[in-house]
This record gives C-alpha cells, structure tokens and sequence, in this order.
C-alpha cells in the first residue's frame, strides 16, 4: 500500500486505536522482504537474504504477531518465520482489526 498507493500513516493509525494491543514500529519496516514475484524464483540466494534480514528486525521487536496489508509478503515472511521455528503470528490488518484485540484474539 506505501509503495503504490502512497498509504503510511492510516494503517499505523488503525493498528494503534485496537484495545488490547500494543504497536510496536518494525525496524526498517519500508525495506523490501525479498519476495516480488519472479524475483524470488530468479534470484533465490538473494531473495533469501533479503528475507532473513527482514525476519531478523521482526524478531527483535520481541512483537508476539506482525501485522502488514501485503497478503504476498507476510507470506513470504510467515513461511521463514516458521521454518526458523518461531513462534510470531503473521495477519494481515483486516484480520487484526476484526479481532479488535478482545482477550483471545491474538
């Protein structure tokens, strides 16, 4: 959404009015995470470290869930989240903001 359609602020701003949840900014959170379509399949070795830099700021934010608007990179991120074992949710905003944060939502 940041990069196409100039959206930043409004989803950090949704994201921050959820009761029940604290947001936590991501380090470096306009930086690329290496999927792109063919870019992944061309350019694996590459790609892959661009996603195991982006995974690593995800983890030090110490954040229990990670949520994004981009449905191709949080799988991307989801899929290396999981296969180092971590624990962190991955959803998408619409999923955050259906939930509302109520007591077992995340």
């Amino acid at each position: 959404m940041s990069r196409i359609l100039g959206v930043e602020e409004q989803p950090k701003i949704l994201l921050k009015n959820v009761k029940g949840i604290e947001f936590i900014e991501l380090p470096f959170a306009f930086d690329c995470c290496g999927f792109g379509g063919t870019f992944s399949m061309k350019m694996k070795d590459i790609s892959a470290e661009i996603v195991d830099e982006k995974v690593d700021h995800v983890i030090s934010t110490g954040a229990q869930v990670l949520a994004g608007s981009d449905l191709t990179c949080l799988m991307n991120i989801s899929g290396r989240l999981s296969r180092r074992g971590s624990q962190i949710k991955v959803m998408h905003l619409a999923q955050v903001l259906d939930q509302g944060g109520g007591k077992n939502a995340f």
